[in-house]
Formats: structure tokens, sequence, C-alpha cells
């Protein structure tokens, strides 16, 4: 199919995903996103890394970002002094202490975001036995905005570089609110309906599921060398891939 055709289908189903709840919020919504999951999350650099993301999510869409949830205490407003309180925080989080913070446009918690970033780390008990996991959340139509495949890949790659990925995956998937629990049977529904959208409202429960094994494929499925050595090696992937025209290799695990 036709990036164009595609484009317009989604377009036309849009409706299909999009839902408000009695106080006119938008509960539910299509977007894209990058999902990475990556080993030693507690460190220090990683850390630092991952704060790098976030500083880059604030310089492409500060304008739009008016809402975070993090696990520290208090700091509830978004606002540049608490958001240095919470990259410090994060930074001098008590060892085997979770670190997380959701960063979105959204109105409040009810309300399901257009531009998002998340993550979650692991603890340095479970080392690389633990997974650490973030993801980018951007608007379903980014992809056709002016060089919106290229910002898009920018961000792969950038995110790649700070994250050293384990393994990760693109598409599409069902924007929730950041209070998602009363929305899992709407999530459900439409996975089952639409199977190549991605399930990531509990995309933190998937860290702990798939730490040594991949969560799915998608349009954009990235595996580390570990991986691709379990499946056969490159050469192995490239000749059973080479039956399929619509699929291309790049030949550079993260």
């Amino acid at each position: 199919m036709a990036t164009s055709d595609y484009f317009s289908r989604l377009k036309s189903q849009r409706v299909d995903f999009t839902f408000t709840n009695s106080d006119g919020l938008t509960v539910s919504r299509l977007g894209i996103s990058i999902t990475l999951f990556f080993k030693q999350g507690y460190t220090l650099e990683k850390k630092q890394r991952i704060l790098a993301c976030y500083r880059r999510f604030r310089e492409e869409f500060g304008t739009h970002l008016r809402f975070h949830r993090h696990e520290l205490k208090g700091l509830k407003k978004y606002s540049p002094e608490n958001i240095a309180k919470v990259e410090e925080g994060i930074l001098n989080q008590k060892k085997n202490q979770f670190s997380g913070w959701v960063v979105s446009d959204a109105k409040n918690e009810d309300e399901a975001p257009h531009y998002l970033m998340r993550y979650l780390d692991s603890r340095e008990i479970s080392g690389d036995n633990g997974s650490s996991y973030l993801s980018l959340t951007l608007p379903w139509d980014y992809l056709k905005e002016p060089e919106g495949m290229t910002r898009f890949m920018a961000w792969l790659d950038f995110l790649c570089e700070q994250l050293e990925p384990d393994s990760g995956d693109c598409g599409y998937y069902l924007v929730l609110p950041n209070d998602f629990y009363d929305y899992f049977p709407l999530e459900y529904q439409l996975a089952q309906r639409y199977p190549a959208l991605q399930v990531n409202s509990a995309v933190h429960t998937a860290k702990l599921q798939y730490e040594h094994s991949i969560r799915s494929i998608n349009w954009i499925t990235l595996l580390s060398k570990r991986f691709v050595n379990r499946l056969g090696g490159e050469y192995w992937i490239r000749a059973m891939l080479a039956r399929y025209t619509d699929v291309v290799d790049t030949g550079d695990p993260p």
C-alpha cells in the first residue's frame, strides 16, 4: 500500500480511536510511539542519558508541555524550577529505588496526550536481569508534517544513541490518560480489532516480562546483537527476510 493511501486510511478510521468522557476530555486517541527497553537504567551515566532525552523533548515540544508525574514527593507543578528539582532527584535517587517520569501536553492525568515521554528505570540489585524502558509518543500524523519522517528517524537515532536499547519497537497505538486503568477494556477491544495496534498503556509491566526476550514486532523492530545472534545471526535473518519485499533490514543492530 502506498504511503499516501495508508495515511488516508488512518485518517478515515481515526474516529474509531477517539473517545471523550463526560467532562469533554479526550480519553483515547491514536498516536505513534518509539518504545525502547534497555539495561542499567539505574546507573548514573544512563540516568544522565535519560535526562538528555527529556531535554531534547522539551526543546522540540516545550511549548505544548504542561503536565508531569514522577516518583518524588511534591513538585506537582510542571515548571522550570520543578523540572530542575526532578532531574536532581532522579540523579540522586537512593540505591535500588525506582525512578520514573511522565511528561506530556495533557491538561491533567485524565486526558490522553498528543505528546508524551515516560520512562521507568530498573534496580541495581537486578543487574542485567532487569530492564528499563523509555517511550516517546507523538501525534498520529507527525509523519505527514514537513520532514516528518526525517525528524522521526532522527528521534529514533538519538534515543538509540543515548540508551543503547536491548530491544524496541515503533508503531501506532492507542494513547490513554496517565490514569488509564478504566480504559483497559477499550484498549483490549481495539487491539483485537486492529492487530497491528501496539498495546502500550502498561509498558511498565512489559519491562518486567521481557527482560530476556522482545515484546513484539512492529513497523520498526529493534534487536540488540544478542537477539540477532539468538535468531541465527544477521546473514540468516537477511536470508529469511529476503522473500518479503516490504521488509528492510538495516543490518545495524543497536
